[in-house]
C-alpha cells in the first residue's frame, strides 16, 4: 500500500466504505442515516470503476452521490453525499435531509489536491531525515567493512586452490561470521541506495560475475531459509562479466531475499542464471519462489517505494516496502528493467510461481 493512500485515508474529511463493506465516518463528515441503514452497500464495487484526473463521481441505488478518488492505484471510495449539479436521482426530501451532506466536485478535487500536497512535503521531510541516519552509518560501515577484511584474512590462512574452496574448508563459526559480515555489509549499502538513489551508480563499471554474484546471495540465505524449511538453488550455467556497478549485489540480495522471506514452507527458490545467444553478452537472471501472488493490477506498484502489496502483509508482518523499490533503482542505473510475472498454481489464484527476471549486458 502506497504511502500516499494511506495519508489520503488519514485525512480524508468524508465518510468512506471499503471493499467489505465497513463505514468509516471522515474527519469532517460522519456516516448519513441512510448510509447506515442500507442493506446492499453496492457503493463499495464502485472502486473498480474509471476515474478521471484522480476524482469521480456516480450514484448509487439509493441515488445517493459517490465520490471515487484514486491516490497511488488504490481506490478510497467517499459515500452518502450529495453532489447537487451532477447527481440527477436524489429526490427532493432526500436532498433535504443530506443539506448537511452536500459536497461539490470542486470541493472533492481541492481536496485531493491538498492531500497530495501534504503528503508530497510529508514525504521530503521523510527523505530528509533518512539521508541524515544514513549518513550517520557511514563510520559503522566502515567498521563492518574492517571486520569482513579481517575475516577474510584469516580464511585465507586455510588451505584450498581458491578463496572458495578455503571457505568450504574453514570452521563453521568462521563461515558463519563472513556470512553475516558480508549480508550486513550489503544491507547497509542498500541503505545508502534508498537515502540517495544516485548512489545506485556510484564508482567505476567493472566486469561482474553475475552467475557467482547470486550464488554467494544464495548461500548468504542457506540458513534463514532452513529456519523457513525453505530450499535454494542456484540453476544454469554463465561465464559472462557484464560491465556493472558495485550496487549489483544489492539487487542480487533483494530478488533472493524476497523469494526466500515470501516462499512457502517445503518449497525451493531457484535461482536461474545463463548466457543468452551465441557472440553476446547478454546474462538472463531468473528468481523464482512459490508463495503469494500478487495480483495484475498491483504488479507495476510493488516497485514503488513504500509499497507492499497486501498478499504480502498478511503472509509476513515485517517489512518496509524499499526492497523492489532499490531493486529497480539499481537496475535503472544499469539499463535494464526487472519483470514480475505469476503462474497460478491453486484454484483461487492467490498462490503460485512469482518468478522475478531480467536481463543484463
Amino acid at each position: 500500500m502506497g504511502r500516499l493512500y494511506k495519508y489520503a485515508q488519514m485525512l480524508c474529511p468524508f465518510p468512506t466504505i471499503s471493499r467489505e463493506g465497513t463505514l468509516a465516518n471522515g474527519s469532517r463528515l460522519g456516516q448519513c442515516q441512510m448510509c447506515r441503514d442500507c442493506k446492499t452497500k453496492d457503493c463499495r464495487n464502485y472502486a473498480s470503476n474509471p476515474i478521471r484526473d484522480g476524482v469521480d463521481h456516480c450514484e448509487c441505488r439509493s441515488g445517493l452521490s459517490v465520490f471515487l478518488f484514486e491516490f497511488d492505484g488504490e481506490r478510497i471510495v467517499a459515500n452518502g453525499m450529495l453532489e447537487p449539479t451532477l447527481n440527477q436521482g436524489c429526490r427532493r426530501g432526500m436532498r433535504r435531509r443530506l443539506r448537511n451532506h452536500t459536497v461539490r466536485m470542486e470541493q472533492a478535487k481541492e481536496w485531493r489536491a491538498v492531500a497530495v500536497r501534504v503528503a508530497g512535503e510529508i514525504e521530503k521531510d521523510i527523505d530528509i531525515g533518512v539521508k541524515e541516519s544514513i549518513a550517520s552509518l557511514h563510520d559503522i560501515k566502515t567498521a563492518v567493512s574492517l571486520v569482513y577484511r579481517n575475516a577474510e584474512g584469516l580464511i585465507q590462512q586455510n588451505s584450498g586452490a581458491d578463496f572458495d574452496e578455503k571457505v568450504e574448508n574453514a570452521e563453521s563459526e568462521l563461515k558463519s561470521l563472513l556470512k553475516s559480515v558480508s549480508l550486513l555489509n550489503t544491507r547497509m549499502s542498500m541503505a545508502s541506495i534508498a537515502a540517495n538513489p544516485e548512489s545506485a551508480s556510484f564508482g567505476q563499471k567493472r566486469p561482474v560475475p553475475i552467475y557467482k554474484i547470486f550464488d554467494k546471495m544464495c548461500h548468504l540465505f542457506e540458513e534463514l531459509a532452513g529456519q523457513r524449511r525453505v530450499r535454494v538453488k542456484m540453476s544454469g550455467h554463465s561465464l559472462r562479466r557484464p560491465m556493472g556497478f558495485e550496487s549489483i549485489e544489492s539487487l542480487a540480495l533483494v530478488l533472493v531475499d524476497n523469494a526466500v522471506k515470501y516462499s512457502l514452507p517445503n518449497e525451493e527458490v531457484v535461482v536461474r542464471v545463463d548466457d543468452v545467444g551465441p557472440g553476446s553478452s547478454t546474462v538472463a537472471v531468473e528468481v523464482e519462489s512459490v508463495g503469494p501472488l500478487v495480483p495484475p493490477e498491483k504488479q507495476e506498484a510493488i516497485f514503488e517505494k513504500g509499497y507492499r502489496c497486501p498478499n504480502a502483509t498478511q503472509y509476513v508482518a515485517g517489512g518496509s516496502g524499499l526492497g523492489l523499490y532499490i531493486a529497480r533503482l539499481v537496475a535503472g542505473a544499469h539499463g535494464f528493467k526487472i519483470e514480475y510475472r505469476g503462474v497460478s498454481t491453486t484454484g483461487d489464484h492467490a498462490v503460485g510461481k512469482n518468478i522475478f527476471s531480467f536481463r543484463m549486458s
